[in-house]
């Protein structure tokens, strides 16, 4: 029981930690409409970090975020082997997500730009690797992503980047 109060308590003083970072944070670098819903005290603290994210991924915005496609990797392999008549929703698809063991040469060199612009962050590959529930013998394409994730005061935050060749924003 003691314990459980100890956990709680600890709980409720990294929330206010939060709260505290966030509304300092928007004070300082939050825009006019943020800064105004702050003070009213309306403002979602989801936002907050939100706006603190795009803050801290700032020297990389000029990059693609990863965007989940396993419905077409699955609908391109049905139509390579011929059924391309046959549904495909995505809850008929399983995907397992983990960090690569292996890399490209092409990971490296992103992975790596990542690395450079961002040294405090913790920048992994990923890899995933898609399935059909109905059919694992399909053979899809897996798909990569460079995970990026850093600290913030209190916050950890997070994006996942394409890591397949569509780089840059046009």
């Amino acid at each position: 029981m003691r314990a459980n109060l100890k956990v709680r308590a600890d709980q409720l003083a990294l929330h206010e930690e939060k709260k505290e970072f966030a509304a300092g944070w928007i004070a300082a670098h939050g825009t006019a409409d943020q800064q105004a819903r702050q003070a009213a005290g309306v403002l979602p603290i989801e936002d907050a970090i939100e706006a603190i994210a795009e803050h801290a991924f700032s020297v990389v915005a000029d990059r693609r975020r990863y965007l989940p496609d396993a419905v077409s990797r699955v609908r391109a392999a049905l139509d390579d082997r011929g059924e391309s008549r046959t549904a495909v929703s995505p809850n008929d698809i399983s995907v397992n997500g983990a960090n690569a063991e292996t890399m490209t040469a092409a990971h490296w060199t992103v992975v790596n730009e990542f690395r450079t612009l961002l040294p405090d962050a913790t920048v992994v590959l990923r890899i995933h690797r898609i399935s059909l529930k109905r059919d694992p013998s399909l053979s899809i394409t897996a798909a990569f992503g460079v995970l990026v994730t850093q600290r913030v005061g209190p916050f950890t935050v997070r994006r996942e980047f394409d890591a397949e060749g569509r780089g840059h924003l046009q």
